[in-house]
Order: structure tokens, then sequence, then C-alpha cells
């Protein structure tokens, strides 16, 4: 029995209210015979939807049973360099990627074992020992283009499509208006619809 380390969308996934939900679907045949994992992070966010939707006692016992389905896997200094080792390689690369869905990628890197994840930020992430397992729909339903930015041809494939100094992307939106703009200006732009064209790939 290996182990999977899931985020926290796909952990919620798990909560008897979703079993019918049809991503949870996707995620499941991922988890049959797999020890379930979560990182610290995970768990913070969990209570953070309890505190924000001010959940009575009944449901936080709720969560603190359902909490027990997983190992939790908690932070020391080898992940601390994990993080900080990771979150410069995305800098350089010019992927965002937010505190806290870096300590789950930093913890699945850590320890060695697959990620799901439902979250953008994690998709199509590469990075040495980080395996991603995620059903996030990618633009243009992942179909191969090219996005006529002013100056760039820029491929949609997972693994590249982000790789773009940050600040110098310049783009041309719905409006008309040309924009100077940064990598996450443009994956906002390019997730709503609002470029320039696009052409099939050869």
């Amino acid at each position: 029995m290996s182990t999977v380390l899931l985020d926290t969308t796909v952990a919620s996934l798990l909560h008897p209210k979703k079993k019918r939900s049809t991503l949870r679907a996707d995620y499941e045949p991922h988890m049959q015979g797999q020890i379930l994992a979560l990182s610290f992070q995970s768990v913070a966010e969990l209570w953070s939807w309890a505190e924000e939707n001010n959940w009575g006692s009944k449901q936080r016992d709720g969560l603190t049973i359902f909490l027990q389905k997983f190992l939790i896997i908690p932070y020391d200094a080898a992940l601390a360099k994990v993080w900080a080792q990771l979150g410069t390689h995305c800098k350089r690369i010019g992927r965002r990627l937010e505190t806290g869905d870096l300590w789950i990628a930093a913890t699945a890197v850590r320890f060695r074992i697959p990620l799901l994840s439902h979250d953008r930020d994690h998709a199509g992430l590469t990075y040495p020992d980080l395996h991603v397992v995620s059903y996030v729909p990618l633009p243009f339903g992942g179909s191969p283009v090219h996005l006529h930015l002013r100056g760039f041809a820029l491929n949609n494939r997972p693994d590249n499509w982000l790789k773009l100094p940050s600040g110098a992307i310049h783009l041309r939106c719905e409006n008309g208006v040309d924009a100077a703009a940064s990598h996450l200006y443009v994956f906002r732009c390019l997730h709503y619809g609002q470029y320039l064209g696009y052409s099939d790939c050869d």
C-alpha cells in the first residue's frame, strides 16, 4: 500500500455529502487502496472554512472525525527547505503559486508521493519528485494552440504555457486596450478568453 497526498479540494470531495459528485468519481480511482495523506496546510484550510462559515459544535465535531481518515503530514525543517527551493523555481519560470499551495506541493516533493489536486496552481506543474494528478480543465480544452500575444507565440501545453518573464508580456484585451501584464494577469486573461487571438498548432 502506497501513499497519495490530497489537496484541500480533493480531500473535501470525500465528505459524505459529495458522494455522488462527478468530480469525486474522477479522483477516486487514484485513491483506491492508498493511504490518504493531508498536508498540515490543508488541515488549516479546512478549519478555516469552519471559522469563516461559523460552524456549530456538531459540524466541528464532524470535521474532527473526518480528518481522522487521513495521515496528517506535519511541518519539519526539511520541508521548509523544499518549500524555499520549489518557490524559487516557480518564480524563476514565472509560475504563480500561492503560499498555501506551495506548502502542499512541497510536501509531495519532500516525501516523494503523488499529489491529487484540483487547483490550477498545481495543474501542469513540473519539478523533480513532483507528480501531480489533476482534472482541472486547461484553457481551450487543453488543445495545443498558439496564443497571439504581441511579440510572442505561447503554447498552452501544461509544461510551458506560463513560462515568460513577469511584466514582459503585452497583449490586446477584448476592449482593445494594450496592456503590459504580469503572469497572473495573463493567466486570468487566458482563463476568461480575453486574448488577441489564437491558431491551431500545425
